[in-house]
């Protein structure tokens, strides 16, 4: 099977089990709450018709945030994250200000987080856990 980015509009029961494998740190609870909608828009990379990554994109005019960007940890470092976060940007060739919430420097992971997005052309910000894409300016 090949890996497909998906913009879901709603959930089945497997993909809700699949989420909870991908948000199960208690951080990201909140993200298995939201409410799929035109301004909140939910992206996964699906793989034999599971989950393995998502991420949630807020979309507001020409701004877009990408908030609880998550790949299953079995899953990572085989370009799924990268795939993911390609595909959200160029979905919305309209937005002119992509942002990114990440860890912030005290939690667990914010290296690779940080090495992630730096990769992609996102900078840090003032605020701790935000980047901001570099061509976005």
């Amino acid at each position: 099977m090949k890996l497909t980015i998906e913009k879901l509009t709603q959930l089945s029961a497997q993909d809700r089990i699949d989420l909870g494998k991908i948000w199960q740190d208690m951080r990201y609870q909140p993200a298995l709450k939201n409410e799929i909608n035109s301004e909140n828009v939910l992206f996964v990379a699906r793989f034999n018709e599971r989950l393995l990554a998502a991420c949630w994109v807020k979309l507001s005019g020409n701004k877009a945030i990408i908030t609880d960007f998550m790949v299953r940890e079995v899953t990572r470092r085989r370009g799924v994250g990268h795939y993911l976060l390609t595909q959200c940007l160029c979905a919305y060739p309209d937005i002119t200000h992509w942002q990114a919430i990440s860890l912030s420097a005290e939690e667990n992971g914010y290296d690779v987080a940080h090495a992630f997005l730096t990769h992609h052309q996102f900078s840090p910000s003032p605020q701790s856990d935000l980047y901001v894409l570099n061509n976005s300016l």
